[in-house]
């Protein structure tokens, strides 16, 4: 509408120049400031119709002009007329395109209270999903530090029934062994005061060698029995250890590598007691192999 605002310009000078109405040309003036405001400031959609009202109260301008004082109060009517009508148009539809505007604030505010719900929501959502996964880890923690404890007190109960059982056969070969020598000094040296025995000194002597080994048999048993308690006594003391202190030795090894210094550990956990004369299970792992491999695990962390 700048093309406008420069005609308006224009004729308002010369109407102060041409004009002797000095009243009129104030009120001309005034509409003419009103309708330049209204230039600026008119809505796109109704330009047509105002266009046509301000090109016809432009060009009825001079000849108001000359016309004289009552030509240029009708023409200043006019044109007030006009600018009012077309005003009530840009109020009405300003009304128009405000609801309009408001509706689709309204329907923005909901999307972005939507938006702001489901945020909120999700974050509470990974909130409790990450005290969930910390209460998992630390039930899984308390239930293998409790398991952990559980299954070295069994190992305890049972390195101290085999502790007893190496000392009760212990005690019995040593009373074998005594009732043996007892036997070789105290027993009848003469064929007529054994009973049972036909007389001659070599029956006597093989019935005399007879309960010796029968006697001394039972004493090497009862000491194969006590070693092998004792040994397995002290296999489940070893691990009773471990187990109690395998935790706070597992902290200087990193978190990818601890699941194979597990495995390796329960295996040795698992296996077999150790036995006299037999090798090691491949499926055994010897205490020296698992400190070694969780010493060289414990160098690779940074």
């Amino acid at each position: 509408m700048s093309v406008y605002s420069d005609r308006i310009e224009t004729l308002a000078e010369a109407v102060d120049a041409e004009s002797p109405f000095e009243d009129a040309n104030a009120l001309v003036r005034t509409t003419l400031t009103l309708m330049d405001e209204l230039c600026g400031i008119h809505n796109l959609a109704i330009r047509p119709t105002w266009t046509a009202a301000v090109e016809e109260a432009l060009s009825a301008l001079p000849t108001a002009v000359a016309s004289g004082e009552e030509s240029l109060l009708s023409w200043a009517t006019r044109s007030a007329q006009a600018m009012r009508d077309n005003v009530r148009v840009l109020i009405s539809q300003g009304a128009s395109g405000l609801t309009e505007a408001l509706e689709q604030a309204s329907v923005h505010y909901q999307r972005l209270s939507s938006v702001r719900d489901l945020q909120r929501i999700t974050r509470r959502a990974e909130e409790a999903l990450d005290d969930t996964i910390e209460a998992r880890d630390t039930a899984k923690d308390a239930a293998g530090e409790a398991g952990n404890a559980s299954l070295a007190h069994y190992f305890q109960i049972y390195a101290h029934a085999e502790g007893r059982r190496a000392t009760g056969f212990r005690w019995a070969s040593i009373v074998s062994i005594a009732g043996a020598i007892l036997l070789a000094v105290f027993f009848p040296h003469s064929s007529e005061e054994l009973p049972l025995v036909p007389a001659g000194e070599l029956a006597g002597v093989i019935y005399r060698l007879a309960i010796l080994a029968g006697v001394g048999g039972l004493a090497a048993y009862f000491g194969r029995l006590s070693g092998h308690h004792r040994r397995t006594h002290n296999w489940a003391k070893s691990i009773e250890v471990q187990l109690n202190s395998f935790p706070a030795f597992m902290m200087a090894v990193p978190d990818d590598d601890r699941g194979d210094v597990f495995r390796a550990f329960a295996r040795r956990v698992l296996g077999q007691p150790p036995e006299k004369g037999v090798e090691t299970p491949d499926d055994s792992l010897p205490v020296n192999q698992l400190v070694d491999l969780v010493a060289a695990l414990a160098k690779r962390q940074p």
